[in-house]
Formats: structure tokens, C-alpha cells, sequence
């Protein structure tokens, strides 16, 4: 797979108000040992969070509070390490699965549009990169060229925010074609989506 020459702006336009919605429950085991921000406003929601978005009411009529958003509204953020209380990019090869990129800090941001909208991007360019490694799997071991053909970016929130059950709420841009027919998983519609 072949990507442009110019930056494709894989806009994955996460305009994630990642809407993580967990149900607050009555028998907390850890009851009373979260204390509430000067501001009011929880750790992990986003300030510009719309009010309407702070609750959700499930099918089954339990009220779920807004737990963690995002709405990416500041432009040029920087997700290198130390950079981002929440997401951090990753600088490294992808080495799983015959992976064919490298990851970037440069490759990601936030971009606002002259209307004001602003949204997380992911730029990808087609360039041949050569890293030499060990692969202890060769016989005998030694030094091997590894070729990564594009790079893009990768962002993650490892040790800071864990989903582990809830709602997920996402508006999003994928570069191509996201139909059953694509066979591109990327954002499965589920019988419970919206």
C-alpha cells in the first residue's frame, strides 16, 4: 500500500469528545478517596465539553457521568512525552505483524479550520526509511536492515487513563472507504452505535 507523496491528512478527526461514560456505582470500593478540583471540573473532562454531554442515560435508565473527553480544541498541541496530561505519541518502528511504518512525535497535533473547528490529526508521508537491528532469531544472530516505507504517528495513554467498560463516543474522519465491503475495521458500526 502506497500513501501520497504530499501528507495524507489521515484526519482522524477525533473530535473524540471520547465520551468514556462509566457508570458510577453505588458501592465504590474506593468511596471517598477522590477529591473533587478547585475548578469543579473533573481531572480527565475537557473544560469545553458541552453540558449536555456531562451525562448520558443508558437504555436500561441508569444515568452514566461523563468520566473523560477531549475535544482537542487547542491548536498545535504537542502529545510528546510530559507534553499532554493524557495522550502521549510514540517515536519507535511498529514492529508487529510485518508493520511497514514508523512512529513520529512530529506526525501528530491539533490543527484548528478558519470556522474554528479544531481536531486531532495523524499525517502520514511515503518515505523509504532503513533501520539497522539485532534479530537474535537469525541464524547465527547479528545485525539485520529493517525497512519501514511511511510515517505516520501513534498515540496512546498508557499509565494515565484506563477504559476498561462504558460508553465511547467519537466523531471521526478516516481516510477511504468504511463500509462492510472495505474490510476496513478501523470504526465498526455495532447494533448498539448511534
Amino acid at each position: 500500500m502506497r500513501f501520497r507523496q504530499y501528507s495524507v491528512w489521515a484526519t482522524v478527526v477525533v473530535w473524540a469528545v471520547t465520551l468514556a461514560f462509566v457508570t458510577a456505582a453505588k458501592n465504590d470500593t474506593t468511596a471517598g478517596t477522590t477529591y473533587p478540583t478547585k475548578s469543579g471540573i473533573k481531572i480527565w473532562v475537557d473544560p469545553a465539553t458541552p453540558d449536555d454531554h456531562q451525562t448520558f442515560t443508558s437504555s436500561r435508565g441508569r444515568k452514566w457521568d461523563l468520566v473523560m473527553s477531549d475535544e482537542f480544541n487547542t491548536p498545535n498541541r504537542s502529545f510528546r512525552p510530559g507534553d499532554d496530561h493524557i495522550w502521549t505519541s510514540l517515536e519507535k518502528p511498529d514492529g508487529v505483524n510485518g508493520a511497514l511504518e514508523l512512529y513520529s512525535h512530529n506526525m501528530t497535533s491539533t490543527r484548528c479550520d478558519d470556522d474554528g473547528t479544531c481536531y486531532f490529526y495523524i499525517k502520514a508521508v511515503d518515505e523509504l526509511n532503513v533501520i539497522h537491528v539485532y534479530n537474535m532469531y537469525t541464524h547465527p544472530p547479528g545485525y539485520v536492515d529493517a525497512y519501514f516505507f511511511y510515517r505516520a504517528a501513534m498515540v496512546q495513554s498508557w499509565n494515565k487513563f484506563c477504559y476498561q467498560g462504558g460508553m465511547i463516543e467519537t466523531r471521526v474522519q478516516l481516510p477511504g472507504v468504511v463500509t462492510p465491503d472495505s474490510g476496513n475495521p478501523d470504526l465498526a458500526m455495532g447494533k448498539n452505535s448511534k
